[in-house]
């Protein structure tokens, strides 16, 4: 039987800069007759990268809309809202209030908001519409238990945008189409916000939702890193004889990755392929983070910021 090896040594391109990518919190070696060597370093410093546009060039992208978007949503349409209508939690329960305020453009707030129940009210000094939603089934889900669906104040928003049209709201508007779609730009919500519900919203909101969009569907950077020393332990549980090393570096930042596989067999197990396609996207990931921040820094150095 023949012994056979691999080599893998993964290094990310040189920098001056610190990466806001975050490392797995040890650097290990582990052999056929090592034990690990747990390197320990400091609390990590997470640097969150903010990307600073010109959100005045918003408005732009409302007057370029093109026909990108189905125009065959109903964009007037109001959700349905009746005695009995049940919510799996709190958070959907306030999402749906957010849209109906949103599409019948008035304003509204929680005059009650505990264990037992939410109460929402329209903001107006009429104050007709209300609804009142109590917790069934432990508190988990919700359910409409009073409502009065009369609502006649105008509103008065007419300043384009919307106080209820939040981060989280936006996310919950196009994180479906980013599932699909995951290149799915900040400017592409911007439009897609405005053609659907006829508010404005800034730039910098559009990329936050993205962003927080991305991280549901695909988990944190922090959560995939964390996990490199989990990936290689199982490499080498399934491949004894195999070597693995990490390297961080005093700014608590993943800096390269070198394994040496020892198969015992051939072909190749297909769950060392799995671990191994794994640590090949990470890093891919990361080369290509890497390269967008450098690219952002080398733009907001050459405006003279």
């Amino acid at each position: 039987m023949h012994n056979h090896r691999i080599l893998i040594s993964v290094t990310p391109p040189p920098s001056k800069n610190v990466s806001n990518i975050p490392a797995c919190n040890v650097t290990f070696n582990v052999g056929p007759s090592s034990s690990h060597q747990v390197i320990p370093f400091t609390e990590e410093e997470h640097i969150v990268d903010d990307v600073n546009n010109d959100d005045e060039n918003s408005d732009d992208l409302i007057e370029n809309l093109d026909d990108e978007f189905d125009d065959s949503v109903d964009s007037l349409s109001t959700p349905e809202l009746f005695i009995g209508k049940q919510f799996e939690n709190r958070s959907k329960f306030r999402s749906f209030i957010s849209d109906i305020a949103i599409r019948r453009n008035f304003t509204c707030s929680a005059t009650l908001n505990n264990a037992t129940g939410i109460i929402y009210k329209c903001n107006s000094s009429n104050r007709h519409w209300r609804v009142y939603a109590k917790a069934i089934g432990g508190g988990e889900r919700f359910s409409i238990a009073t409502l009065e669906n009369i609502h006649s104040c105008l509103g008065g928003l007419t300043t384009g945008s919307h106080p209820l049209a939040t981060t989280v709201w936006v996310k919950n508007q196009i994180i479906e189409k980013i599932r699909d779609n995951q290149s799915y730009s900040p400017s592409h919500v911007v439009k897609y916000i405005f053609r659907e519900h006829r508010i404005h919203i800034k730039y910098c909101k559009a990329w936050k939702a993205r962003e927080l969009a991305l991280s549901e569907i695909n988990g944190s950077y922090i959560d995939a890193y964390s996990s490199l020393e989990e990936y290689g332990l199982r490499i080498i549980e399934t491949n004894p004889g195999s070597q693995c090393f990490m390297k961080i570096t005093e700014n608590n930042s993943f800096e390269r990755i070198f394994i040496l596989l020892m198969l015992l067999f051939f072909p190749l197990n297909i769950e060392v392929f799995y671990l191994l396609l794994v640590l090949m996207i990470l890093t891919i990931n990361y080369i290509l983070l890497h390269m967008l921040l450098l690219r952002v820094k080398t733009l907001i150095l050459g405006i003279g910021f």
